[in-house]
């Protein structure tokens, strides 16, 4: 009767080490598996957040880009303006100059001689 108490008693210690030993398998299971799912939950919730930050980046440099992109149009277009002044002052001067060559060769064909005074006539009197 002992004996059978006694190997009744360590077959119920063993059942309860083997139910403990599988139960904390369990566990370690359960355990290794929330974890994985976290580090997913974690990984997309990364994915997402970086997602959204090159979004916001973006638009940002969208609106950089575009504020950078009206002062060249300003630039150019008051560089083109410039231009545009600067050749019809040249025009000008060339149509000045132009006349001034026609008077003078006219002077000197009609008078003979220089169509003004120069700094040594208008001292010698000549």
């Amino acid at each position: 009767r002992e004996a059978a108490r006694e190997a009744a008693t360590h077959a119920r210690a063993q059942a309860a080490a083997e139910a403990a030993e599988a139960a904390t398998a369990m566990r370690q299971q359960s355990e290794r598996e929330f974890q994985s799912e976290l580090k997913r939950e974690l990984e997309k919730e990364r994915r997402k957040a970086r997602a959204e930050a090159m979004e916001q980046l973006e638009g940002q440099w969208g609106h950089e880009r575009d504020a950078i992109m009206m002062q060249c149009e300003s630039i150019l277009r008051k560089t083109q303006q410039a231009a545009v002044r600067l050749k019809k002052q040249q025009q000008q001067q060339n149509s000045i100059s132009l006349q001034l060559k026609l008077q003078h060769t006219q002077a000197e064909s009609q008078g003979g001689g220089r169509p003004y005074p120069t700094a040594t006539s208008k001292l010698t009197g000549a």
